[in-house]
This record gives C-alpha cells, sequence and structure tokens, in this order.
C-alpha cells in the first residue's frame, strides 16, 4: 500500500507539509494576520528539514506569450509543491481558484491553500486537471 493511499490520495510530500502547518495552528491559535502564519510556517519547515523556498514568483501566459509582472506564491516545498496561506474565517472558491490557476500556469503539478484563520487548519490540495483529478475537501 502507497503512502499516498493512506493519506487519502495525497502524497507524502503534503501530508508532512500540513503536519508542519498543523504544528503551527495549534501553537499560534487563529487571530494573526498570514504573515505571521507565513513565518511560522518557514520556521517549522527549517525545523523538520523540508526543503522550500520563499515568495516564489510565477508567470502568467496568453496565448504562449508572458504578460508583465509576475504573481507570488508563499512557498515552493521539495521543489514540486506551490503551497499558499490564508489567515481568513473560511476559504472561498476565489482562494482555491487562485491556487489552481498557478498550479495550471506553473511548471509544478501539486498546489497545497492553507488557512490557519479557522477553529482548526483548513486545507485544500490542488492537482493539475491533466494529471489527476482536484483533490480536496470541498473541491469540485
Amino acid at each position: 500500500m502507497s503512502l499516498a493511499s493512506i493519506h487519502g490520495g495525497h502524497d507524502r510530500r503534503t501530508f508532512v507539509i500540513v503536519g508542519a502547518a498543523m504544528e503551527v495552528r495549534r501553537t499560534l491559535g487563529p487571530a494573526f494576520p498570514d504573515q505571521f502564519y507565513r513565518e511560522a510556517l518557514a520556521t517549522e519547515l527549517l525545523r523538520r528539514a523540508i526543503p522550500f523556498e520563499r515568495d516564489v514568483a510565477y508567470a502568467v501566459y496568453y496565448k504562449g506569450q508572458a504578460l508583465r509582472g509576475c504573481g507570488r506564491f508563499a512557498f515552493l516545498c521539495f521543489d514540486e509543491v506551490l503551497v499558499e496561506v490564508r489567515a481568513a474565517a473560511s476559504l472561498c472558491d476565489p482562494d482555491v481558484d487562485h491556487v489552481r490557476h498557478c498550479v495550471v500556469a506553473s511548471p509544478y503539478h501539486v498546489g497545497l491553500l492553507l488557512n490557519f484563520g479557522w477553529y482548526r487548519l483548513e486545507h485544500r490540495h490542488v492537482r493539475r486537471p491533466d494529471d489527476s483529478a482536484l483533490l480536496g475537501e470541498g473541491l469540485p
């Protein structure tokens, strides 16, 4: 049995990232702006020896042409998983859509949206539609 099947279809990479996020949420609680959760998550990722980059830029293309400017993602973990951080009362469709669009527009195939603002950590996994069905609670 693979680790991905044990964890509801999610692979080991997203499993350990969510574990780090759960520790951050358990320690800080729900009342801070997202910048503090990003800082704490970076500390926890380092502590757990999870490789990551912060404030990752991505380009947006229109009909094969790169548009001016770029978007930013909070983290890129394991050189493969885009991670976005929120601190909202709950996640909404535009938050999930943002991650979905970033995954589709990037060379990466997995996105993870973490929300620290709810009474417990809320997370959504997004995979590139051509790889597999979108994964995560509340996703179509």
